[in-house]
């Protein structure tokens, strides 16, 4: 098991730093790794015992990667932004899994294979998208934040449609033991968040001054490992216990401090869950089953681009936010992983659909990035082949003024789209409160602004630490403005322009995409180079003054210690417990005997 572990280990980390070098996702890194590490590598060390220990630690990389996605998902946050998210994933969810089962069909595929393929392509994988938007620099942009949002909430359905999956797999369908199953896991979940929020947050509280890091370590993965060993008694995954229990932290108060001891932890254990996956890359399978691979990244690129940007429009997004949301979502990830594995632990999938998802997967976080990008150049040919009236407030309208004529045309465009696709869509309202009088003619210009608050961290080295706001003049400098500075538990709202900045605060900041995209690359950017650090060790030493010395009748002031020699006097000893303090206009004397600290 040990030989296992190391050779896992040092090729994963070989791997990825190569993958972090040419700048590609560190997840593919993994998948790549766990391909050379697999019996099926010829003039490679493969692992040993790939059938139950891989596997074991594998299950625990998903019970931790589940619980950390549990830690980020914010009940209150989703809640905020109204029912937007759940129409856009319910949209997505079933659209993309009616597509993969219809491929699946097309290839004369089994019912079950194409049941679970689905599934596969249904799940857009938080991880590499989170990644690509950090690489990207795309965290603060408005879009960004709703794509995290449709991606938990597709999680969430990601794990009902699970216990599903598993009814259907166990031919149980007849007999209502789907509805059973859903009634069973909605009373788990209202009875875990219920409980969970009633007691864990409280007694969170009442032991906080004596949780250090290794003890929240040790708090936070011991109620993890527990409420996912009570889901699995109760007939679920222990996925959903560590799931439930990480959301029930999240509305704690040490959620942040619980992420940061927690993540070396999920980052071991997912690494050797993905190493795992890519143990199942089979080159046979890939060269046998080339076509039905190109056809399911078309169908999730396509499909995504198509029906992702359709469900964030239903949802009352933009045409543009749209557009980028829809294109950003197009890949599949550890959530497929964790479906295929479940379909081939129930042994009602073909051998070959896991390493063909497993490709698919690669080659769709591939292209990733580059989807990203193009969901600009998309839209700004939409804008161009749409006829002009259907453009006036699906665009960034940067005009003063509208025609009358143009406003007419764009009520009727909304119109017929409340008629036939969503009556409940954002613009009906704006638009009856235009009617209304409530509010201004040009109130389409104001629905579709990309104003927000988006949060940043201050480097431990920020050449900002210690200015005030005043002095930092960032509404002036960036367009921006500062709502809230975040300080360990403390939230200081509205702060006063005396208020100081200090290292690891995290302040929330209002402005538009392009204006937070500048001040995202400013406050990175403003550090202190590492050159301009002293790498010298400090040492303290005892030095008798003699007639030779330079210390000898001369005082603190006229020595200037500090900006000549680097030095700091600590004390003179005068055969007294404590050292005496040297007041600055007394004279050195021979055989005083002083204490300094300074460089080696």
């Amino acid at each position: 098991m040990i030989q296992d572990l190391a050779l896992i280990l040092i090729v994963a980390a070989i791997v990825t730093l190569l993958f972090k070098r040419l700048k590609q996702p560190v997840v593919l890194g993994y998948i790549v790794a766990g391909f050379l590490v697999s019996d099926k590598m010829p003039y490679m060390p493969s692992v040993a015992d790939q059938s139950n220990s891989v596997k074991e630690w594998a299950e625990i990389g998903v019970m931790f990667l589940m619980f950390c996605l549990g830690l980020e998902f914010s009940v209150k946050k989703i809640v905020k932004q109204g029912m937007a998210p759940v129409k856009s994933a319910l949209v997505i969810v079933f659209t993309m899994l009616t597509l993969g089962f219809f491929v699946g069909r097309l290839f004369g595929w089994s019912e079950m294979n194409c049941i679970f393929l689905g599934g596969m392509l249904a799940m857009s994988s938080t991880t590499i998208i989170y990644k690509a938007f950090s690489d990207m620099d795309l965290h603060q942009y408005k879009f960004a934040s709703m794509v995290m949002s449709v991606l938990i909430l597709e999680d969430i359905f990601g794990i009902i449609m699970m216990v599903v999956l598993q009814t259907v797999a166990g031919g149980r369908v007849e007999d209502g033991s789907i509805m059973n199953s859903l009634v069973g896991i909605l009373l788990f979940l209202v009875l875990s968040f219920g409980l969970g929020l009633a007691f864990v947050p409280v007694a969170l509280r009442r032991i906080r001054r004596y949780t250090s890091a290794e003890t929240l370590l040790i708090v936070a993965l011991g109620l993890c490992c527990t409420m996912a060993f009570l889901s699995t008694k109760l007939g679920f995954s222990a996925a959903l216990g560590a799931f439930i229990i990480g959301s029930v932290l999240s509305e704690t108060a040490e959620v942040e401090r619980i992420n940061k001891v927690v993540e070396p932890v999920k980052n071991l254990f997912g690494a050797i869950f993905f190493v795992s996956v890519g143990m199942l890359v089979d080159p046979v399978i890939l060269i046998d089953y080339a076509l039905p691979i190109c056809v399911l990244v078309l169908t999730i690129v396509v499909g995504q681009a198509v029906f992702g940007s359709i469900g964030y429009l239903i949802g009352g997004q933009s045409l543009r936010a749209s557009l980028r949301c829809g294109f950003s979502m197009a890949q599949i990830g550890e959530f497929s992983f964790i479906i295929a594995t479940l379909g081939l632990s129930l042994g009602v999938i073909a051998d070959f659909l896991y390493p063909v998802v497993v490709a698919v997967s690669v080659i769709t976080t591939f292209l990733t990035p580059y989807m990203i990008r193009a969901a600009v150049p998309v839209y700004d040919f939409l804008m161009k082949a749409l006829p002009e009236g259907m453009t006036i407030g699906i665009a960034d309208d940067k005009e003063e003024e509208e025609t009358e004529e143009k406003r007419s045309l764009w009520r009727s465009f909304i119109h017929s789209i409340h008629r036939r696709v969503a009556k409940h869509i954002e613009m009906f309202y704006v638009q009856t409160k235009i009617n209304a009088g409530n509010l201004p003619q040009n109130a389409y210009k104001i629905v579709d602004r990309d104003i927000h608050i988006s949060e940043f961290s201050v480097p431990e080295d920020s050449l900002w630490m210690g200015k005030t706001l005043m002095e930092m003049q960032l509404g002036t400098i960036f367009n921006v403005h500062v709502s809230s500075i975040l300080r360990g538990s403390r939230r200081i709202n509205i702060p006063q322009a005396n208020e100081i900045l200090l290292p690891g605060d995290r302040i929330q900041v209002i402005g538009s995409d392009d204006d937070l995209a500048i001040f995202a690359k400013a406050i990175r950017e403003a550090v202190y180079d590492e050159v301009k650090s002293s790498d010298e060790e400090m040492i303290l030493r005892q030095v008798t003054v003699t007639k030779d010395s330079i210390f000898y009748n001369k005082n603190l002031i006229e020595l200037n210690l500090r900006e000549r020699h680097r030095s700091m006097l600590v004390g003179l000893e005068r055969g007294e417990r404590k050292l005496t303090v040297v007041q600055p206009l007394y004279k050195f004397q021979e055989d005083d005997i002083i204490w300094l600290v300074e460089e080696k």
